[in-house]
């Protein structure tokens, strides 16, 4: 659902999840990686790694949900 979606990204965001987080980091790396920000496709991984680990992936998503007005939607899921 739509829900346990959510809930297992804001794990993953969280640091937790495992192998989802693991996924979640190699998909993004190679996000970053193709957008040209970064030389290789580890440099991307370790970026993505990073801001998983710090909590900037988080704190980006709970901005995002504030900006559409409806910061409630996530609250409860964190």
């Amino acid at each position: 659902t739509p829900e346990e979606n959510a809930r297992k990204l804001v794990e993953i965001l969280k640091g937790e999840g495992g192998a989802g987080r693991d996924l979640v980091a190699m998909n993004s790396g190679a996000a970053i990686y193709v957008s040209g920000k970064v030389p290789t496709l580890r440099a991307g991984c370790d970026m993505a790694e990073d801001a998983l680990s710090s909590g900037l992936a988080l704190n980006t998503l709970q901005r995002l949900v504030e900006f559409s007005g409806n910061p409630a939607r996530l609250e409860r899921f964190l």
